[in-house]
């Protein structure tokens, strides 16, 4: 289904020229700001973000619109080829720009190519701890905020049960251990691993309006662990405070709120990660059991016509067994989903374990 882009995405006045070469798109857009420079910015921001809509249109990816944008306009400065100001006025201290630009569809297509891949195949687990004045409880407020934004935009999340039944004790312990973590999220078999501790605490009775509230204040801490490495990937930490008629619905309304709005900021320190990693060349060793030298050479062509494949060089083959490198871009999980998908020759993945991939002939 196509996404909807938003009314008024790209800028007001935005509009798309018919003269473009192939992969570009030239765009008028306007922009706002309180220096000539912040109004230029803004109006390339907005040629970007309109460049942005129009490939998610065409291309149909089912995928986050606020997410997108903010993955587009954080790292796709290098889309926008040339441009020109048309015009800079001044207007009771606020500058207005209008720019015409000729914008890479094909970078952003890529990119965007990226996020959907990851929200499609990444699969994320939560282990989120809730305290309450100090003390461990048994609800999963902070972590439920986490797994409804996951699951709002499109990534696949391990069932909440499996999580919940492991002790608080040992999803709290895994955010203090990377390792701990890398090993929770292999038995859940996931590639990433949330972890964190949200903390809920008194701090004020005020009158609202002649009513009494209660406050909490919220803090959480969270951590996403890459379980094929145990690496930290991202991290985020904020505080918030929400009120209500009694303890109970102030400590659930300032977890939830806390827990929503540190989700958002993780997720897309971990898409802006792995949309980096995706994008960084790798070495990868792969060996291939059981084929003869004209197979291999076969499996040879084939991995040069992946996507992504930079180089392959044969290192050893003895007893119908090679060792390929292969110069990639991406990581190894990536490159094995490609290799399976090949329809000849046809190859079964034995394994992944961090830059080595082993395979069977079938």
């Amino acid at each position: 289904t196509p996404l909807e882009i938003p009314h008024g995405a790209g800028g007001a006045g935005t509009e798309l020229r018919a003269n473009d070469k192939a992969g570009t798109k030239t765009i008028e857009a306007t922009g706002e700001g309180i220096t000539e420079e912040a109004a230029k910015k803004d109006a390339l921001r907005n040629a970007l973000e309109r460049g942005a809509g129009v490939i998610i249109k065409n291309e149909s990816l089912t995928v986050d619109w606020q997410l997108a944008r903010d993955v587009v306009l954080t790292e796709t400065r290098g889309s926008i080829e040339t441009f020109d100001v048309l015009s800079m006025k001044r207007d009771r201290g606020v500058f207005k720009a209008k720019v015409r630009a000729v914008v890479s569809t094909k970078l952003i297509a890529r990119d965007l190519s990226i996020l959907h891949f990851l929200s499609n195949n990444q699969r994320i687990a939560c282990a989120v701890v809730d305290f309450a004045d100090g003390r461990p409880v048994e609800t999963t407020l902070a972590q439920s905020s986490f797994e409804k934004a996951l699951l709002a935009k499109k990534f696949n999340v391990v069932d909440p049960s499996q999580v919940e039944a492991i002790k608080a004790r040992d999803r709290l312990n895994s955010f203090r251990d990377p390792a701990l973590a890398q090993k929770l999220g292999k038995r859940w078999g996931c590639d990433i691993l949330i972890t964190g501790k949200g903390y809920t605490g008194f701090a004020k009775v005020e009158k609202i309006f002649g009513v009494e509230q209660t406050f909490y204040s919220s803090t959480i801490e969270a951590k996403a662990v890459l379980v094929s490495s145990g690496k930290v990937v991202a991290s985020e930490n904020g505080t918030i405070r929400r009120g209500g008629r009694s303890a109970a619905s102030a400590q659930k309304l300032a977890l939830s709120g806390a827990g929503d709005e540190i989700a958002r900021a993780l997720i897309k320190k971990i898409v802006l990660h792995l949309r980096k990693s995706s994008l960084d060349e790798a070495a990868v060793e792969l060996l291939v059991k059981g084929v003869d030298f004209r197979q291999l050479v076969a499996v040879e062509a084939a991995l040069k016509k992946i996507k992504g494949m930079q180089k392959v060089v044969q290192r050893s083959y003895h007893d119908g067994v090679a060792i390929l490198e292969c110069r990639f871009k991406g990581d190894a999980r990536t490159l094995a989903i490609h290799i399976g998908q090949l329809q000849s020759p046809k190859l079964k993945i034995v394994s992944v374990d961090g830059n080595r991939i082993e395979v069977s002939n079938q």
